[in-house]
């Protein structure tokens, strides 16, 4: 390992002869499982920006708007007597405007529903 890192430190000086010469240190396979299991923790992260993103586009869409915050009501109302899990889709809370926030809630269980009752999809198009 302190070869790479020597081979390394010396081209760190000259970024053109990095490129065309630098070192090649390919990662082994438990540097590739831990990356792996980084991404599977970054994913709770992601979701959580973008909750936040979406409440953000959502709060700009309805702002002094009744008529669209009417309807995003209408059809946060129709989704929860459609679905007994409503309360556990992230999204959800961003519509009807509840206070929980997002992700970091221990009964959140996931992001969005599918097809026609997407929240996101219902937020991009008010």
């Amino acid at each position: 390992m302190l070869d790479k890192f020597d081979s390394f430190k010396s081209l760190e000086n000259d970024p053109k002869k990095f490129i065309e010469d630098g070192p090649d240190i390919a990662p082994d396979e438990e540097d590739l499982n831990q990356r792996v299991d980084d991404i599977e923790l970054d994913s709770e992260k992601y979701y959580q920006l973008l909750f936040d993103k979406t409440k953000i586009e959502f709060e700009e869409k309805v702002n002094n708007k009744p008529d669209a915050f009417k309807k995003a009501y209408n059809f946060a109302l129709e989704l929860k007597d459609k679905h007994d899990d409503a309360r556990s889709v992230a999204l959800f809370h961003v519509i009807s405007g509840s206070t929980i926030d997002g992700m970091k809630d221990p009964n959140i269980k996931k992001f969005d529903f599918e097809g026609e009752d997407s929240i996101a999809k219902f937020i991009d198009n008010l």
